[in-house]
Formats: structure tokens, sequence, C-alpha cells
């Protein structure tokens, strides 16, 4: 992701806030504020599935990418969600 002013970025699973430090979850993002990355430690758990959504937020506007994770018990897996830019004018 990318944007001035740097954007604020909010993990969404199933239109629901994903708290950063879950029982399955982290989220981590670099100190630039250049990088978001959510991470699900149990995908083979079924109440991991759903649509998941990094939505990035500033000044100029607001970005969004979604993914569908449906796990399956021996699946590990990397999906890029693709770059989030945001610049005010």
């Amino acid at each position: 992701m990318d944007g001035l002013p740097i954007p604020r970025v909010v993990w969404l699973k199933d239109n629901v806030v994903v708290q950063s430090r879950g029982e399955n979850v982290n989220i981590a993002t670099t100190n630039n504020g250049r990088s978001s990355t959510l991470s699900i430690r149990s995908a083979s758990v079924a109440s991991s599935n759903g649509i998941y959504t990094c939505m990035a937020t500033n000044n100029a506007g607001s970005s969004q990418r979604a993914t569908i994770v449906d796990s399956m018990p021996t699946s590990t897996s990397t999906i890029p969600l693709g770059e989030v830019v945001l610049d005010k004018p």
C-alpha cells in the first residue's frame, strides 16, 4: 500500500473488524506504513473461512482489496491482494 498521508489500515472478516491480535490471527504493519499483513495461524479451522478485506483510508479517500479464504485441512498458502495506492492531490 502507498499513500500520502500514510493511510490507516483496517482488516475485516465478513465485514467485521478483525482484532490485531486475536485468538487465531495476527496483523503486522511495517513502521513506514507501507505494508500490512494478516496472518491466520490455523487456517484449517472452519471459523477462519470467509471474506477478508484490507481497507486503507486517508484524506485522499479509501481503497480496499478482498480475498476469499476457504481453507482445507492440509493447505498452507499466501495470497497477494495487490497494491493499494492512495495519494492526496
